[in-house]
């Protein structure tokens, strides 16, 4: 099991990595130079770069999700976000940031409209409707396995032994982007943040964690919880 964690979690940070270089090389060539003087050839070109590392990368987490369903004996269906909770479930840091890897990849893929076909099961995937690991869906996976309780995101956000702040605070910048959260996710997250008002106003937080509550406040504020 050991073995698996760690390979599954090379390729997740690999998948990520991939993701982020990517990015950062289109987001300088557009500085570099403006549209108007890069030929439509170019662009052409980059473009379709972009769907291609797009197309490997799914095929690749799609392929992991079999695997670690076939060698956990999870159902087929199973999300790749569920098979990487059960798999990290008695290694909090390796699940934060397998979750974290997750969240970049899928922050950073723009899907294109063309279907990809997976040789080996012949599983036909639309780029459109890549919903098998979902930043919001593994987020309430994860909420799912401590059962929702508040007290035990705080203790993480307490915590130096994981990388959970970063994560907590770029999934919450990614819920009020795409304004999209179950009551019971909201619910929760209103107990942290009440939580954390309470610790902050006694001066009793370890951190600054304002950019955090700050997130907190505008999902619950325009939630209405």
């Amino acid at each position: 099991m050991v073995i698996l964690q760690g390979l599954i979690l090379i390729h997740l940070k690999s998948m990520a990595l991939l993701v982020r270089e990517a990015q950062s090389c289109s987001s300088s060539d557009e500085s570099d130079s403006s549209l108007s003087s890069r030929g439509s050839s170019s662009i052409a070109e980059e473009d379709t770069e972009m769907k291609m590392i797009e197309k490997n990368v799914v095929e690749i987490l799609v392929k992991l999700k079999i695997w670690i369903n076939d060698t956990l004996g999870l159902p087929s269906s199973n999300s790749l976000n569920s098979g990487i909770v059960t798999l990290f479930n008695d290694q909090d840091d390796a699940m934060i940031e397998a979750l974290l890897c997750l969240l970049d990849t899928h922050s950073g893929l723009q899907f294109g409209s063309y279907s990809s076909r997976i040789d080996n099961n012949q599983e036909e995937l639309n780029f459109e409707s890549m919903d098998f690991f979902n930043p919001i869906d593994a987020f309430e996976e994860f909420l799912n396995g401590i059962s929702h309780d508040s007290s035990v995101l705080l203790d993480f956000l307490v915590s130096n032994e994981t990388c959970f702040l970063l994560y907590f605070l770029r999934i919450l910048k990614y819920l009020n982007k795409v304004r999209s959260a179950n009551t019971l996710v909201l619910t929760t997250l209103k107990k942290v943040q009440l939580s954390i008002k309470k610790l902050t106003n006694k001066s009793l937080f370890p951190y600054d964690i304002r950019p955090v509550l700050k997130q907190l406040e505008k999902l619950t504020e325009t939630e209405n919880i």
